[in-house]
Order: C-alpha cells, then structure tokens, then sequence
C-alpha cells in the first residue's frame, strides 16, 4: 500500500441525509463522522462533526430538502476547524433543495482554516420559483488568537444555485495555496463571508 493510500484509509468520511416536511422530519439518515440533532418540535438542524474538524483526505456530504410549505434552517454545532493536510484536501458537498412555499436557511458556524490547510468544496442548491432561501457562510484564515501566521491555504470553493431549473447564481473561488497579500486578493484581511438571499420579497429588503 501507497503512502497515499495508507493515508486515505485513516480518513474520516460522514453523511447526513435529511428531509423536512409541514408535520415534522420525513427522513433523516446519518453515517459515520456525520450526525444531525433536531430538537422535539423544532425545525433547525443542528450539523455535527464527531471527528472534531476535517484533514486531508476526510469527506463530508450534506443533502437537506424541504417540503412544501415547510421551513428549515441548517447550523452547526461549532466552528468547522480545516487542519494542516499531509496531502489531498479535506472534500465537502453540500446539496440543499427547497420544494413550492418553502424556507430554506444555511447558516452554519464559520470555517477556520490553518496554516497548510487544504479544502475543496461544492454547495449546490435547487430551488423552487416561489422558495425563499437565505445562506450565510464565513471563512477565517488563521487562528490570529494564536499568532498563526498564514503563508500556504489551499481553497476551492464552487456555489450553483438554480430556480425553477435555471441557473440563477454560481460562483468559483479559488485561493493558493501561497497565500497572496495584495490588494486584489485580501491584503492583511484574514476573513470572508457570503451572503446570498434568494426570494419572492427580496427586492422589498433591498433597503
């Protein structure tokens, strides 16, 4: 066996699976370093990742859908730490999909990526014509508590979101893995975050 691949055996890998209607959960499915809390009666999913962060190598794969009429909001327990890789990036998917009438909110706690980390990332979400669908998704480069110094972060980052099946947004970010001070890129910054808002009542919040 491969460094590589002696590598790739002790990854991580987790899976959630969850489906939310009007009257309460309809699906939920979780395996591995993945698992998901609903508190009785709620309707916000808490994400959860055993294995304490990611590191190269481990995967993630999130698929939520909401039913018609029906609301969910999607968080994490706590911050997502992307730790140092040995080689291949840490792969995370995320696919979400809200039906007619619905609400969807992907609001997860902020991603904390160390020196020499790798993650590559993909967030798909299909959306109905009438669905409102807000996601607030950050980014820190280093832990600045620690005086961690960034100088390597690697980060692929890939957003499609379609309504009605027409592509309505999509974005590509990449970065490094050198890390870049310029003032094109991020200069001494050391955090990002989007925010996307798609909804019938969008243009009213304008304001």
């Amino acid at each position: 066996m491969t460094s590589a691949a002696r590598l790739l055996a002790q990854r991580s890998s987790g899976q959630v699976h969850l489906r939310m209607e009007r009257d309460g959960i309809a699906v939920m499915r979780e395996a591995g370093s993945a698992k998901c809390r609903i508190p009785r009666g709620s309707n916000e999913a808490i994400l959860i990742n055993t294995s304490g962060g990611l590191a190269g190598g481990d995967t993630v794969d999130i698929r939520a859908e909401v039913g018609y009429g029906a609301s969910l909001t999607l968080t994490t327990q706590a911050a997502e730490r992307v730790y140092r890789s040995l080689g291949p990036a840490a792969s995370v998917a995320v696919s979400l999909r809200a039906a007619p009438a619905s609400q969807l909110f992907w609001m997860p706690q902020e991603s904390i990526l160390f020196e020499g980390s790798a993650l590559q990332r993909r967030i798909d979400i299909e959306l109905a014509e009438d669905a409102t669908f807000l996601a607030v998704e950050s980014m820190i480069f280093g832990r600045t508590e620690m005086g961690e110094a960034v100088q390597n972060v690697s980060v692929e980052d890939q957003w499609k979101v379609k309504r009605a099946g027409r592509l309505i947004h999509a974005e590509a970010f990449k970065l490094g893995p050198q890390w870049s001070t310029t003032p094109a890129t991020f200069s001494a910054q050391r955090a990002m975050a989007t925010l996307i808002l798609i909804s019938p009542q969008a243009e009213q919040l304008v304001d």
